[in-house]
């Protein structure tokens, strides 16, 4: 059973309701008397491994959308970044769906997209420029191991996000770091919750919240404000 639960290609969620499936099943076998003993007791899940995804500043992502020029990711690290794309809803983009000012997200290279919100038009940015390819794809590959390649040309492609992130001379993170980069952004600029809900596409605010990292230089700017009109109201008193 250990093995067969370490063999499951199920995130750990999943593999943990299959854990409680087999408990239940084998926990009425035991009741009944048709086993001794329930095996699943025995059955321990791998610890749950947390990874920290922390968002670019604006500025670092300016420094990698530059060094990503001529990059087979370019477009896809501009569509997590600005628009706040999923990496899957990157490589699944047609040229058909940008029309009218608008992208349409409607596909994933792989099965349906993730939940019905996914389903989104979002206005194209004026001041984003997506650069031209051959392909109907907006993105080049549509392998996403070809899109995140390795820092190191022998090991994969060259043109992926990670060589990329290394020509910027930034600290590794995950793809995932950029759609964290566009909720963080739009929280920084005043956008609405639930308004970045539906630009993510995301069901609730609850998930959303899980996006915005509230940086110090966040925390400052708005502190500033703050001191500001309390010193503006001081003077005017006076």
């Amino acid at each position: 059973l250990q093995r067969f639960l370490s063999g499951l290609k199920l995130g750990r969620t999943s593999v943990g309701h299959v854990r409680r499936v087999l408990h239940a099943v084998f926990g009425l076998a035991e009741a009944d008397d048709l086993i001794s003993r329930n095996p699943v007791r025995a059955v321990k899940l791998a610890p749950n491994r947390t990874v920290q995804t922390v968002p670019y500043t604006a500025a670092e992502l300016r420094e990698l959308l530059g060094a990503a020029e001529g990059m087979a990711c370019y477009n896809a690290v501009a569509l997590a970044g600005v628009l706040g794309l999923r990496r899957g809803e990157t490589l699944g983009l047609m040229w058909s769906d940008i029309r009218g000012g608008k992208v349409h997200v409607e596909r994933q290279p792989s099965g349906p997209l993730k939940t019905a919100n996914s389903r989104r038009v979002l206005p194209l940015p004026a001041g984003l420029a997506l650069a031209p390819n051959d392909t109907p794809f907006v993105v080049e590959c549509r392998n996403e191991r070809n899109l995140i390649g390795y820092a190191s040309d022998e090991r994969g492609t060259g043109r992926g996000y990670a060589r990329a992130v290394q020509k910027a001379g930034l600290p590794p993170k995950p793809f995932h770091s950029l759609r964290k980069t566009c909720a963080t952004e739009l929280e920084r600029v005043g956008c609405p919750q639930g308004l970045i809900s539906a630009i993510l596409g995301h069901s609730g605010g609850g998930v959303t919240r899980l996006y915005i990292h509230n940086s110090e230089e966040m925390m400052r700017e708005f502190l500033n404000r703050v001191c500001e009109a309390v010193y503006a109201a001081k003077e005017e008193a006076v």
